[in-house]
């Protein structure tokens, strides 16, 4: 067991700190989108008769209008009654289901979650009397994580890519017994290498996808060359690894100054 905690350790680390932060993050969760239209596709099949009036009333969001499309095609297919898709504000919504009501009966009014809270929905009956009888179905609630939502997962992804990247060299280089001072300054010099170039050469805010890819990765060969030779100096010239990278890490700050002229190259 001891010996598992030693191997393993980071690792059992790591899924304390998921578990912590799903607890934390324990929530509501509201079906949107596709997946949000499928299942009220599914309420309302159920709830209702086959021909029956559906008025569908979602806000004017990409996710509600998702919603609203593959809602609206699932009930087209089961032979469901689409009277009216309604995307917009509470008034917009009121003024359909009033003129709704007027020219025939609604037997379900179909919604978004969060049209679902609207206290015009909550009061339905109350607000127009003619749609007393109808029904106000939305997509279920369930609980779910904030943390482990796949939005979050790709979000964080994207935000420790490059500190991975550099952890994982760093990690090869301290279990040789050395050190790299430099990648911080590597990093920084090889985004405004490249901004520098798509800006000089590769037609700054004109340049296509080949320029811009040719510059990122000869920005990316420039400080590869430079941890090349700072391997070089610590593996042939026996040259501690601490005064190495201690001197590259100012050459690299130095060039990427100098570089951008000490200003932001927005011109990309």
């Amino acid at each position: 067991m001891k010996r598992l905690f030693s191997d393993y350790g980071m690792v059992f680390a790591l899924l304390i700190l998921c578990v912590l932060f799903s607890w934390l993050t324990w929530d509501e969760q509201n079906l949107t989108g596709a997946a949000g239209g499928e299942q009220l596709a599914r309420l309302v099949i159920d709830a209702a008769p086959a021909g029956a009036a559906v008025l569908v009333v979602t806000r004017d969001a990409e996710d509600d209008r998702e919603l609203a499309q593959v809602l609206s095609e699932r009930l087209g297919v089961k032979g469901m009654r689409v009277i009216d898709v309604v995307q917009g504000s509470p008034r917009d919504a009121r003024l359909a289901l009033e003129r709704a009501s007027r020219e025939g009966p609604v037997d379900v009014v179909a919604c978004s979650p969060a049209v679902a809270e609207w206290p015009l929905m909550a009061g339905l009956g109350t607000a127009i009397p003619a749609l007393s009888e109808a029904k106000v179905l939305a997509p279920t609630i369930y609980y779910w994580p904030n943390f482990l939502k796949a939005d979050n997962l790709l979000n964080v992804a994207n935000q420790i890519v490059v500190i991975a990247v550099v952890a994982i060299g760093m990690t090869m280089v301290i279990i040789t017994a050395g050190i790299d001072l430099s990648v911080g300054s590597l990093i920084a010099l090889s985004a405004v290498a490249a901004g520098w170039m798509i800006r000089e050469f590769a037609g700054a805010t004109d340049a296509g996808t080949v320029g811009m890819i040719l510059c990122c990765l000869a920005g990316i060969g420039l400080c590869a060359a430079m941890g090349l030779f700072s391997g070089g100096m610590v593996a042939l010239f026996r040259v501690p690894p601490f005064i190495v990278t201690l001197g590259m890490m100012l050459v690299a700050s130095g060039l990427a100054y100098t570089l951008a002229g000490g200003e932001s190259i927005y011109q990309v």
